[in-house]
């Protein structure tokens, strides 16, 4: 009777240890999965605002200045001033 209990013990803990491994193994992977994405919309949201910077300087330096006026009003000057320098340190 000793030895069937102790296999039982042995089974009971190698189920145990093999349950706590895998919720581990697919936390990490959520967690690993989650950090991707984000990074990936860090990227999007970076390269979208790089165009919309570019754009508007294109637009400004070909006379369209009073359409961004329009666009952003009494921020207009912080706006550019602002895409003129993001887009200087991404040309770095």
């Amino acid at each position: 009777m000793n030895t069937p209990l102790k296999a039982l013990v042995a089974i009971t803990c190698l189920a145990l240890l093999g349950a706590v491994g895998w919720y581990a193994k697919t936390e990490i992977e959520a967690r690993n999965e989650k950090a991707a994405k984000s990074s990936l919309n860090a990227e999007i949201r970076a390269s979208i605002t790089d165009n919309k910077c570019r754009s508007l300087i294109s637009s400004w330096d070909n006379g369209g200045e009073d359409d961004i006026r329009a666009m952003y009003g009494e921020n207009t000057d912080k706006a550019m001033r602002n895409c003129r320098t993001l887009i200087e340190l991404r040309d770095r």
